[in-house]
């Protein structure tokens, strides 16, 4: 009965079946291979507390744990993220246990501390095993510690972990994989991961097996986030030239690396070679495509992919996720046809999609854009119905900033003296606030605002600052930007960025004050 429930995928079946082996464990009289299928259960669907109880009834029952009790139990709480107390309770019985010195438990132990991103304590663990109790490290083990440093953003222990590979394992395609992961997480690691992944294509590394579609993706996405186009492109090049076939993940890499790179031309061609490789366009695709295609300005495109999704909606019955749908709004908010945000809007109502916040906030910056206040307030109040008349901060800041974009100063007044009321009013709301009243081109609200931003006690960031600067120029009130720029260090401690100074240097440049504007060059310089 246990094992077939354990292809259960949620928590409820595994918290009901573990309440009936509790209550009738007197007449089942279970042993520790059931009381270990239990925890098995229930650390596949994060269910800590639940797990920790079935440990205090195998202590009631008189049952010991072994090695794999304690496995399952540390594999929970590391995907549960449970509090330090509880795996510090674990670890001491763990001790205890005959097998508490095996890499496997070491593995294991290592996982919770690889999730919550320390990879000093999982390293501290993976030492202790090694050399205190001479526990031999497998593929697992290292993959696991690059996990830490990939999480723990750590490139430091990263290069510790690989050295260690290198003493002690030969290279797998998996620890390639996890190696060029951590070197994507952490900054200034682009050479490195250059290096390490061209050795992996030219056979460099023994025993490992050619460079596959997951190792050009993991390294194609890290050349986006690094902006290295060239290598990003050779990359490819090099992909197409091995016949390495598009998948679902590789296929994602490159759409976002080109959208990314403004490369309208091999974005039509990707599509080409997604269809040659009989890729279906799943939610994940279509979601990169939309993003790439409305950032790059790609009108065809774009209203081919909106017909394609809607006959996906409409015919085959698929679903529609919020990243997908947050995709598609900001497609229409940008198309031509004026009413596509509104007409996709009805088409989601109908197919019943739920109205969540970044869906909400998605279709208030489309009607923004759009200029369709009435539309906007149509969302607004269904987000309202939905969440029982309470809107979340995101979605009172952008409903703020439609109505102010829209003309109707009044509701975006009304809207953020509301939130003030409710104490509702988070720094998001002022900066849609003082944009609302920039947009009117007045001034004085924009000062006033600011103002009783700072009374209130609101904490000031670079990007805020960054809002009153743009708001103040807009208003042609110049001077007064250059004035918050000279005194924002010493009055807020904010230190103003070459983003803030190039700002105001421009709009003075542009109003002809060439004086003012190279006082302030020579003052600020360049400040990041």
């Amino acid at each position: 009965m246990v094992m077939g429930m354990g292809r259960l995928r949620y928590g409820d079946g595994a918290v009901e079946l573990n309440a009936y082996v509790t209550e009738r464990r007197h007449e089942l009289q279970p042993d520790g291979t059931i009381f270990t299928s239990l925890i098995v259960m229930l650390s596949r669907c994060n269910e800590a507390e639940e797990a920790m109880a079935v440990l205090g009834t195998m202590e009631e029952a008189g049952v010991a744990p072994n090695v794999f009790t304690l496995t399952a139990l540390f594999s929970c709480l590391a995907a549960s993220r449970a509090p330090m107390s509880e795996f510090q309770k674990v670890r001491k019985l763990a001790k205890t246990v005959k097998g508490y010195k095996s890499i496997a438990t070491c593995n294991a132990m290592m996982d919770y501390f690889a999730v919550v991103g320390d990879p000093d304590r999982a390293l501290e663990i993976l030492e202790e095993h090694t050399k205190r109790y001479g526990a031999a490290p497998n593929a697992i083990t290292f993959t696991t510690a690059l996990k830490a440093c990939r999480i723990g953003g750590s490139l430091k222990r990263g290069r510790e972990v690989r050295s260690l590979i290198e003493r002690n394992a030969a290279w797998s395609p998996r620890l390639c994989l996890a190696l060029l992961r951590m070197y994507a997480s952490c900054d200034d690691a682009f050479e490195e991961a250059k290096m390490f992944f061209y050795r992996t294509l030219d056979g460099d590394l023994a025993s490992s097996a050619p460079a596959d579609s997951a190792t050009f993706s993991v390294f194609i996405s890290h050349c986006t986030d690094a902006k290295q186009w060239e290598e990003g492109e050779t990359a490819d090049r090099r992909l197409q030239k091995l016949g390495i076939a598009l998948d679902t993940q590789l296929a994602n890499s490159l759409i976002q690396f080109y959208g990314t790179r403004r490369n309208k031309e091999e974005l039509r061609l990707l599509e080409e070679r997604m269809q040659a490789a009989g890729l279906s366009l799943n939610e994940t695709l279509l979601t990169s495509l939309a993003i790439a295609y409305t950032s790059n300005g790609m009108q065809k495109e774009c209203k081919d992919l909106q017909t394609l999704v809607k006959k996906k909606l409409r015919e085959d019955g698929a679903g529609l996720d919020v990243k997908l749908a947050t995709a598609l709004i900001t497609m229409y908010g940008r198309s031509a046809h004026c009413s596509a945000v509104s007409e996709f809007y009805d088409l989601m109502r109908a197919l019943k999609v739920p109205l969540n916040e970044k869906i909400t906030v998605a279709l208030l910056k489309a009607a923004g854009l759009r200029l369709q206040p009435d539309f906007g307030a149509a969302v607004l109040q269904h987000a309202e119905h939905s969440a029982g008349s309470r809107l979340t901060p995101a979605v009172r800041a952008a409903a703020i900033e439609m109505f102010g974009a829209c003309n109707r100063f009044q509701a975006a007044q009304d809207m953020f003296q509301a939130a003030i009321v409710q104490r509702a009013a988070t720094p998001a709301c002022w900066t849609a606030m003082i944009r609302a009243c920039a947009e009117q081109r007045d001034g004085a609200g924009v000062v006033m605002t600011f103002k009783q931003m700072t009374l209130a006690g609101i904490k000031l960031s670079p990007d805020t600052l960054f809002v009153v600067l743009q708001a103040l120029c807009k208003c042609n009130m110049c001077m007064q930007a250059c004035a918050l720029l000279e005194s924002i260090e010493s009055e807020f401690q904010i230190r103003p960025s070459t983003r803030h100074v190039k700002y105001v240097v421009a709009i003075l440049d542009s109003e002809g004050r060439l004086e003012k504007a190279r006082e302030l060059e020579q003052k600020w310089g360049t400040r990041d």
